[in-house]
């Protein structure tokens, strides 16, 4: 028979492995983003001279593509790694939560999929 506190450890390991894949997933999107955005973006786009900016891609094609290879590894943390660490670890306190969470991340995501798509 399981006892009340075995049931407890089963329950603290099953959040775990899921709170730590959200974690490390949103620390790396964060680190990523900041060279997408930060620097890469910020570098190529000005946003008052669109003659400058193509300019700027076409001089600088590797950091373009680092770009979008950049927000392409973000969305592939996001939809696979945080959605299902979300998703997971909410399905623990109550299924509607669950289900919002990885609900309002997949729309997130696929605007962000979308947004991405067009610099290619």
């Amino acid at each position: 028979m399981i006892n009340n506190q075995t049931l407890q450890k089963k329950n603290y390991r099953s959040s775990t492995v899921p709170a730590v894949v959200a974690g490390v997933s949103l620390i790396l999107m964060f680190f990523v983003s900041i060279f997408a955005f930060g620097y890469a973006h910020s570098t190529l786009i000005i946003s008052s001279d669109a003659g400058l900016t193509l300019s700027n891609i076409q001089t600088s094609n590797q950091l373009f593509h680092a770009e979008i290879a950049a927000w392409s590894i973000i969305v592939v943390l996001d939809l696979f790694f945080v959605t299902w660490a979300f998703y997971t670890y909410l399905k623990v306190e109550g299924g509607i939560y669950a289900i919002l969470s990885g609900f309002l991340r997949l729309v997130y995501t696929g605007i962000l999929a979308f947004a991405v798509s067009k610099l290619f």
